[in-house]
């Protein structure tokens, strides 16, 4: 313990030649949350005007994060399965407003009027799997398994009532995605979005790749650092499991700011905040969440990673920050990023 805590105390030490508000913020944070390894970006214009890497990305080999290092991004792969749906729904296979019924076999009555809008705004009532009852994220359990136990307790609301965030309403889009494509949603996603946008390093997460550069994940405990566990379900594909480097998420981008290979009607969907049955404004879009100002945002948390990513499009400015274990706000350190950079550049 005693050598982890002067190695994590030499790299986050400042450096009083370098010290700068985003360092200082960086630094204190990773401190303050027992975080070993973050990757910051500031995207400018499509281009990162900075890019960071802080601490370690392997306390056993000590291994320090570069710009280079791979993390897994959790829910922010969540706007990569509303984009394929969208994408699909542009093309004709599919249409926001179909029942999910007739996508996925073997739902339940109780979801008759549960629509595929539902599912990308959060908005369909559908328990949240992760609290589910039978449910461990270390199973690699099948759709058909994983639909068992998501349709066993009823509906938390009715569908379009509110809003309330689960990862099993992208579980199922990341199905429905395969059968409208004929492909899985990794290959879809591969091939229609990563690959032309030029993201060389993203891809979706399987236990037994072999990744150059990936972070391994942590957990912070009372005193210690642990192992995080890794999910290993593909079923939950949909939810959160794409890898990327920060170079990745700048090609991202600047794909955003072209609008190919998403157009910019779909963005306009993807970050408009929907509309709940009573009227009022449900503050997520169909993968973005919309702050009511012109920025859109997404977080991500797992066992072990955390992440988030602060988009500006009428400063043609994002902030992105992937981090390496669970403990304090990552949307914190991105939008605090973002407030220290635009005080250097107006």
């Amino acid at each position: 313990m005693r050598t982890l805590a002067l190695v994590l105390a030499s790299v986050l030490a400042p450096s009083l030649a370098h010290a700068d508000p985003i360092d200082n913020l960086i630094r204190a944070s990773m401190a303050k949350d027992h975080i070993p390894g973050v990757a910051v970006g500031v995207i400018r214009d499509g281009k990162l005007v900075v890019a960071r890497g802080y601490g370690v990305a392997n306390l056993e080999t000590n291994t320090p994060v570069t710009t280079d290092t791979v993390f897994r991004i959790a829910s922010m792969s969540k706007q990569f399965c509303a984009a394929a749906i969208l994408m699909l729904a542009a093309e004709g296979k599919l249409s926001v407003e179909d029942p999910v019924s007739k996508w996925v076999d073997g739902t339940p009555e109780a979801w008759k009027d549960v629509r595929l809008r539902h599912l990308l705004g959060h908005q369909s009532g559908i328990h949240e799997i992760n609290d589910a009852k039978g449910y461990d994220f270390r199973d690699d359990d099948t759709p058909a398994e994983l639909l068992a136990i998501m349709k066993a307790p009823p509906l938390d609301f009715r569908p379009g009532e509110r809003f309330a965030y689960s990862n099993s309403n992208y579980a199922l889009l990341g199905w429905i995605v395969q059968r409208a494509s004929g492909q899985s949603l990794k290959a879809f996603v591969e091939s229609r979005i990563f690959a032309p946008a030029g993201m060389a390093n993203a891809r979706y997460f399987r236990q037994d790749d072999v990744i150059p550069n990936r972070a391994n994940a942590y957990r912070w405990r009372t005193d210690h650092y642990e192992n995080g566990w890794p999910e290993r379900s593909a079923a939950l594909d949909g939810s959160g499991a794409a890898l990327m480097t920060l170079a990745d998420w700048a090609k991202w981008d600047a794909a955003l700011d072209v609008g190919a290979p998403v157009s910019k009607a779909i963005q306009a969907q993807m970050g408009t905040a929907g509309t709940l049955v009573d009227g009022t404004r449900s503050k997520y879009g169909f993968g973005w969440y919309d702050d009511g100002e012109g920025r859109v945002h997404h977080t991500g948390s797992t066992y072990g990673f955390t992440s988030a990513f602060v988009r500006d499009p009428k400063r043609h400015l994002t902030v992105v920050v992937f981090r390496n274990a669970n403990g304090g706000p990552a949307l914190d350190m991105a939008k605090g990023v973002m407030d220290a950079y635009l005080k250097g550049k107006p």
